[in-house]
């Protein structure tokens, strides 16, 4: 059985301006961003991590970086796959998070932003490329987005059921069987 560990990237810099990155934004993560990671990879440590994925936005790799050297990984050898991106959010990017979450709130898609629709077909691209990795441990270093919208694949959830879920806190790990 292949087991999934999710992790959202650490503390970044518009997390710390309280502004909404999505997928627009390539902020990178903080000096707390990296304690973050540096104490997650505590818990990852003799998981048995055979493989690292990450998203190819900064935050996420920092993140992944941090922790492949932490665990003893080798971090050249961390794949990035862009499936695995922050949602896009169009107009929105770069907006204080309450506006932002106003559309959430609507269930509505940002002006110019990708849909809860689309976001939820990629992902579901992306876990079908994990299952066919050859590995029965994989570390996948993302995005609270993609991390709500597994958690709403995991449960059979419809699609905007991402916009009423939970965020999922920095470095915050979620174990699931692939």
């Amino acid at each position: 059985m292949k087991t999934l560990y999710f992790v959202r990237h650490g503390e970044s810099e518009a997390n710390a301006a309280h502004i909404t990155a999505g997928s627009g934004m390539d902020a990178d993560i903080t000096r707390g961003g990296v304690a973050q990671a540096v104490r997650v990879s505590k818990l990852l440590k003799d998981k048995g991590i055979q493989l690292i994925v990450s998203s190819p936005q900064k935050r996420a790799y920092h993140t992944a970086f941090v922790i492949a050297q932490e665990i003893g990984y080798n971090p050249e050898e961390i794949v990035t796959n862009k499936l695995f991106v922050e949602r896009y959010l169009g107009s929105m990017t770069g907006k204080p998070r309450e506006e932002v979450q106003l559309y959430f709130d609507m269930n509505a898609t940002p002006p110019g932003g990708e849909s809860t629709q689309v976001m939820h077909d990629r992902i579901l691209a992306g876990l079908a490329w994990l299952k066919g990795l050859d590995a029965d441990k994989i570390l996948l270093v993302s995005h609270g987005g993609p991390g709500r919208m597994i958690r709403t694949i995991y449960r059979s959830e419809e699609h905007n059921s991402i916009n009423s879920l939970g965020r999922i806190g920095n470095a915050e790990v979620l174990e699931l069987s692939l």
